[in-house]
This record gives structure tokens, sequence and C-alpha cells, in this order.
């Protein structure tokens, strides 16, 4: 037996499908139904409008994104500024330092070279200035570590000045930083080394006396070849200074054109 619909029933269901249909096409109800190329039309007219308002609203918030980025990289750049001045001091400290050593050891090696007791005293006086004198410098975390561990590093798209401040910083770490713990070594084995004929409780006191030489003339017929090992240690680390200074001014001039130009 076929199923049969009312004719109400029937009239229901038509006027159902006509409106879901307007619904579909997002044609606007009028007394005259429009033609079904016109209500495509509309459709296709509203979803365009709806894409360009998402590619308008996308656009902006790039944008902004962009801004915010940017103003993030000039607070950076500012740190890393600061960061390379303290690194550019401290290199100068250093460089100051350093240079008063290997002047103290020269003079040094050369004065126990010879055999009076004046030239032995001022010796053993220039060489306990560089062995009591501790050389102090701190290597904290720097901006550019931040950057790489939170991965803002990629805010700097210039890629030569990227690897630019890498290298300044990875310099710092990887070469001053061995250096200086090198030279502290040498420093105490050069004292370990020395108390054999140098009395050590006339090192660590600074006295420099001709009596705390326990053999002034073997002194001055050997040397003391442990100061030239200390001054071939102190000069390569001043090298290495001098490498780091000039990357940390051309670094200051790199980031300093960033913020210009940003």
């Amino acid at each position: 037996m076929e199923p049969t619909f009312s004719p109400g029933l029937a009239l229901a269901w038509d006027r159902a499908f006509s409106c879901l249909q307007s619904a579909v096409f997002w044609s606007v109800p009028t007394p005259k139904r429009l033609p079904f190329r016109q209500r495509l039309l509309d459709y296709l007219l509203q979803v365009s409008l709806i894409i360009v308002g998402l590619v308008i609203a996308t656009s902006v918030d790039r944008c902004n994104g962009a801004r915010k980025d940017d103003r993030r990289l000039q607070a950076y750049y500012a740190a890393i500024i600061q960061d390379l001045e303290a690194e550019r001091v401290s290199n100068v400290m250093n460089l100051a330092d350093v240079n008063k050593d290997l002047a103290d050891l020269e003079a040094a090696i050369r004065l126990f070279g010879l055999t009076d007791p004046d030239s032995l005293q001022s010796g053993l006086q220039r060489m306990n200035g560089v062995l009591n004198k501790g050389v102090f410098r701190t290597f904290s975390p720097t901006t550019f570590d931040v950057m790489v561990n939170t991965g803002d590093v990629n805010l700097v798209e210039d890629i030569e000045l990227r690897a630019l401040l890498a290298s300044v910083f990875a310099f710092r770490n990887n070469v001053l930083r061995p250096d200086l713990q090198a030279y502290d070594r040498q420093v105490l084995a050069t004292v370990e080394s020395l108390s054999d004929r140098i009395d050590p409780a006339c090192i660590t006191t600074m006295r420099s006396a001709y009596t705390c030489i326990h053999d002034p003339k073997a002194i001055a017929r050997s040397g003391v070849p442990e100061l030239v090992v200390l001054a071939t240690v102190a000069r390569s680390r001043r090298f290495h200074l001098q490498v780091a200074q000039e990357e940390v001014l051309a670094a200051v001039e790199r980031v300093g054109e960033a913020i210009a130009g940003g």
C-alpha cells in the first residue's frame, strides 16, 4: 500500500522546502521569488564579503603582531647594547691588567738574571705583584642568551647581525672564560713550582727581601722558567681579549644601526 499525504501536510512540506532553499541561498524573502541565478549570485557575493572580511582581519592581526614583535626586538636591542657596553668595559679593564702583568713578568725575568741583591729584590717585588693579584670578572647570562633560550633570537632577521652577536657572546663564554681559568691555574702552579727556590711565605706576604731567595746564584744562573711560561699564557690571553674587543665594538655599531633603522 503506497503512503499518502494529506493536502495540508503536502503544502506544509512545500513551504518548509521553500524556506530551507531560501536560507541556503541567503535570499531575502520577497513577494516574488527571485530566479535561481540571481539567488546564486547573491549567495556568492555574501560568501565573498565574508572571505574579504576574514582576509582583512587576518592582515590587521598580522600587522599588530608585527608591531609587537618590532617593539620587543627594539627592547632586546637596547638591552644588548647595555650588555655589549659592560663587556667592552670588562675587556678594557682586563687588558690593562694583563698588560701590567706582562710588564712585571718581563721585568722580573730580566732582573732575576742578575746577581746583585737589589736586582733580585726588585725582581721578587715585580713577580709578587703578579702572583698575588687576582683577576676578577663575572660571566653572567646575557640578553642574547635569553633570546636564544626563548627562541626570540629569530626576531633578528638580519642573519649577519645575528651571527655577529652569536660570535661575540660565544667567544666570551668559550674563550675568555677558559683563558681566565687557565691563567689562574698557571699562577698557582708557578707559586708551587717556585717554593723550592723562593720562600712561599715571602710570595704570599709580598715580601721582597733578599733572604727570601734560597739560592740567589742558582736563580741568576738558571733563571725562572716558570715566569716565562706564565708570560706566554698571559700573551695568549691578551691576544684573545684584543680580538674580543674588536668584535664587541663591531657589534655595538651594527646594533646601533639596527636601532636607528627600526
